[in-house]
């Protein structure tokens, strides 16, 4: 019998995580408890699997790249849910924002600084909105972390390395145009990320 290729391993380790993530979410609903039991399954991915995405299949970003590439590792079929492994050069930031879906971040390799921001208005001004900061937590190998669709939040990717994280969405984000940026100091409220909405790249041995 012939060996199966990386990408094939790859995509029947992509589709076992997909399995799991439906079992949480279609007994439990979308809740941060259930978030939390997805995010253990992608954890496990990062541990019994980290070989299956090495970096000369997912190069880091280019000249071209603002310091940012997406490569999309699966979409589930019956669902959406859609698995990505985003590759960050240092100094990387973020505008505040949410996504419109649950999502879930797992670290592969290095530290990403994530400010978590509390909404203090009502939402009732899709132009204007009031946010502090509520904490901070920095996303590393062994801890993820969980969002629900309006939670607000940006990225910083701070000291000499760069990072490479998986990135579980409950929609793919090529679709999501309607996601927020939140201007911290003039309160202004925007459609956040549109340039970034090109289908994500493919692994590089995809067609292996």
């Amino acid at each position: 019998m012939n060996e199966l290729s990386l990408p094939q391993r790859r995509d029947a380790a992509a589709k076992a995580l997909m399995q799991a993530v439906r079992r949480h979410l279609e007994s439990e609903g979308t809740t941060r408890a259930a978030l939390s039991k997805v995010g253990a399954e992608l954890r496990k991915l990062v541990t019994e699997h980290a070989a299956l995405f090495p970096a000369t299949s997912f190069p880091p970003p280019g000249a071209q790249d603002a310091g940012s590439v997406r490569y999309l590792v699966h979409t589930d079929p019956q669902t959406d849910f859609s698995l990505y492994l985003n590759v960050l050069n240092p100094g990387k930031s973020t505008l505040a924002h949410n996504h419109m879906t649950w999502a879930v971040i797992e670290a592969l390799e290095g530290e990403e600084l994530n400010r978590i921001y509390q909404r203090l208005d009502d939402g009732s001004d899709a132009t204007r909105a009031q946010i502090r900061l509520e904490r901070e937590f920095t996303v590393r190998r062994g801890a993820g972390i969980q969002f629900l669709a309006q939670d607000i939040h940006s990225i910083h990717i701070q000291g000499d390395g760069g990072t490479r994280h998986f990135h579980l969405y409950g929609r793919p984000l090529e679709a999501l145009d309607e996601r927020q940026g939140f201007d911290l100091q003039t309160g202004a409220v925007t459609r956040f990320n549109l340039k970034n909405l090109a289908p994500s790249r493919l692994a590089t041995d995809a067609r292996a």
